[in-house]
């Protein structure tokens, strides 16, 4: 359904806030179709996800949750997406495609349930790591956790 460039575009802005282009940078073209669009050719409607402008019927004002938005602002609200976004966002959902802790690492501190997270899947790895008995790797890689550990 998706060509390997049309998912390479939209996996590159999977953690970026995407801002609206103008008519004029598409050239007054639908991005899903290459329809004309603009005031003589009908309304174009603007996907939230990736900023740019579709007509009436690559975007039939289908909603859905944007990554970006929830990484950056913590909104879990549901935005108006292009048809062709909402099922590409449909299909990645389950994949771990963003790594918190380098996309917007001051996240762990504003948010207690992402610290709670991290915290818990990090246990869960030093717990499960063949290496936990040598005290010399496990303090250097889990300092924190393994300190926690070693009190109990």
């Amino acid at each position: 359904m998706f060509s390997l460039q049309k998912v390479q575009q939209l996996l590159a802005i999977v953690t970026k806030i995407s801002r609206e282009k103008g008519l004029d940078a598409q050239n007054y073209q639908c991005k899903g179709c290459t329809r004309p669009i603009g005031i003589i050719y009908g309304k174009a409607k603007v996907c939230s996800y990736d900023g740019c402008y579709y007509c009436n019927e690559c975007h039939i004002d289908e909603e859905c949750v944007i990554p970006a938005k929830v990484l950056h602002n913590w909104d879990f609200r549901k935005h108006k997406v292009a048809s062709y976004t909402k099922t590409f966002l449909q299909q990645v959902e389950s994949f771990p495609l963003i790594d918190v802790s380098f996309s917007n690492p001051s996240l762990y501190d504003a948010i207690t349930e992402v610290q709670d997270i991290k915290v818990n899947y990090s246990e869960t790895i030093l717990n499960n790591c063949p290496f936990y008995a040598h005290f010399e790797l496990a303090s250097v890689v889990f300092s924190d956790l393994f300190q926690r550990k070693m009190r109990l």
